[in-house]
């Protein structure tokens, strides 16, 4: 379960932020003592927070770092996370639905099993990230750079990935059917058991790769 003291403290920034400019830099104004974390005068630093299970249905976080924090099973439909640092978060089973992380930083962060269905990744960095298992259907991920990430079964029919980096990215066994792969790279990927049908792939990169689409 989330720690309380930190989902209040972020319902807080959240109601203070409306008519403010960066949330992020609020949040570094507030000191630990309204957390209850230790000295009063320090810094409250995101990083690590617990928020597991946290309802941030909607809720606008752009920009905001919250790198390794715990989200495992956050509910953040809808919610809008452009530019956020999400780096190493842990966002297992997180309900991603419809959430706008367009230029996010995902890298090394565990998303497997979460559900991203028609969420907007446009240019988000997803290096070495885990989604396996993973619901993205119908998500835009124009540009994303996913390389060495792990999509193993992961659902990623009827997504745009045009120009998206999947080189060495492991994509054994994940579902592509219907989804617009044009110029995508799949350099080095793994690509075991995809499934393309109904796929675009025109002009997409498959160097190095030892099971890919054909026409």
């Amino acid at each position: 379960m989330a720690n309380p003291n930190h989902v209040a403290l972020l319902h807080q920034l959240l109601e203070r932020a409306v008519s403010h400019d960066s949330l992020d830099e609020l949040s570094r104004g507030l000191s630990r003592d309204t957390l209850l974390l230790g000295a009063p005068d320090a810094e409250f630093t995101w990083v690590g927070a617990d928020l597991a299970g946290a309802d941030l249905r909607g809720a606008n976080l752009s920009g905001m770092s919250l790198m390794a924090a715990d989200l495992r099973e956050a509910k953040l439909q809808g919610a809008i996370l452009n530019g956020a640092n999400l780096i190493a978060a842990n966002l297992y089973q997180a309900n991603l639905r419809g959430a706008m992380l367009n230029r996010a930083q995902l890298n090394r962060s565990n998303l497997s099993r979460a559900d991203l269905r028609e969420a907007s990744l446009s240019e988000a960095v997803l290096e070495g990230a885990s989604v396996n298992g993973g619901m993205v259907i119908g998500a835009l991920l124009y540009r994303a750079n996913l390389a060495g990430a792990s999509f193993w079964g992961a659902h990623l029919a009827q997504c745009i990935c045009v120009e998206a980096n999947f080189s060495r990215a492991n994509l054994r066994d994940a579902d592509l059917r219907w989804s617009d792969l044009r110029l995508a790279d799949f350099y080095e990927a793994q690509l075991d058991g995809a499934r393309w049908g109904g796929a675009r792939w025109e002009g997409a990169n498959f160097d190095g790769t030892y099971s890919h689409p054909t026409p």
